[in-house]
């Protein structure tokens, strides 16, 4: 569920609205949540991918490889995976028992937005995440649960 978005002021640009829900198997920010989540729910939703329908894009074995990725650089970038023009650049969010409970993400058409040119917002990016975490520490979020449906 996408809690706030910030948009860009550039005339042509991606966006999503607040409330807005998206599946946890595909795109940058949805990844990084399901990265590190426990390894029952991960199995969960994807037994929910939808692989018979367009198995090279709903690959379980590929995503199982990418959740690996994401857990050992800290970081997901994807392109075209969720909307075909759109990229992202997404870092999870940690509550005070450092369990994932967010991502932050960047998204912009892909044209814009290459994974070179993303990894040179991946230092600000981790910086903001660095940020938020450190007010998340100050707070207990009881009631939060995350890996549920």
């Amino acid at each position: 569920v996408y809690i706030a978005v910030s948009e860009s002021s550039q005339q042509v640009r991606f966006s999503q609205a607040v409330g807005g829900r998206s599946p946890l198997y595909i795109g940058a920010s949805h990844k990084t949540i399901l990265a590190y989540l426990p390894e029952s729910v991960i199995e969960d939703v994807i037994a929910t991918m939808p692989t018979e329908q367009d198995p090279e894009r709903f690959n379980p074995p590929k995503l199982r490889m990418d959740l690996e990725k994401i857990r050992l650089q800290g970081w997901c970038y994807s392109s075209g995976e969720n909307l075909s023009d759109v990229a992202a650049l997404s870092v999870p969010l940690f509550d005070r028992k450092d369990k994932v409970i967010a991502s932050l993400s960047i998204a912009s058409p892909s044209f814009r937005f290459p994974k070179e040119v993303a990894k040179e917002s991946l230092p600000l990016l981790l910086e903001s995440g660095q940020k938020i975490h450190e007010i998340l520490m100050r707070h207990d979020l009881k009631g939060v649960n995350i890996g549920t449906t």
